[in-house]
């Protein structure tokens, strides 16, 4: 698929990320955004290893039951980044879940340092005369080396 050359700002999703866990006003209910974020980034690499989750993701349904959580995303080349913001917590209740790299969703990132690395490859290619086919096969290297660090981690993950 061709990709059309643009000029890319990191869009970054992470609100919420300071450490106080926040609280509704009408009930006791409080979230801890920083394990959340902590535990689908950990759920997001085991998944990266080539496992279905890790031992942590019990935990992340625990800490969420009864809580809306609504999927945002934003759309762009090289990677679309994709947060969870719960509802009745404010407009910062927000976590980080990753990434993909379009058109293929089983090319993801779980952080936003591998969306940064990325787009900066992306735009160092083109930048240098590449085509956007050379930068799109940049980033799948690069992915690619995530991939195996993923593999080589998952252990102290509790991968399953």
């Amino acid at each position: 698929m061709m990709r059309y050359p643009v000029s890319l700002a990191v869009s970054l999703l992470i609100s919420g990320c300071g450490g106080d866990a926040e609280t509704t006003n009408d009930s006791k209910v409080s979230l801890d955004l920083e394990r959340l974020e902590e535990i689908s980034r950990i759920n997001c690499e085991c998944r990266m290893a080539g496992y279905e989750d890790s031992v942590a993701d019990a935990e992340y349904k625990r800490l969420t039951v009864g809580i809306t959580g609504l999927g945002v995303a934003t759309s762009s080349v090289p990677v679309s980044y994709e947060s969870v913001c719960f509802e009745g917590f404010g407009d910062d209740a927000c976590i980080s879940t990753g990434g993909y790299v379009p058109p293929n969703s089983d090319d993801f990132i779980c952080t936003e340092e591998q969306g940064i690395a990325l787009e900066g490859l992306f735009n160092a290619v083109e930048a240098g005369g590449g085509s956007i086919d050379d930068a799109d096969k940049a980033v799948s290297e690069k992915l690619e080396s995530f991939r195996q660090e993923a593999r080589r981690n998952a252990v102290t993950k509790n991968c399953r």
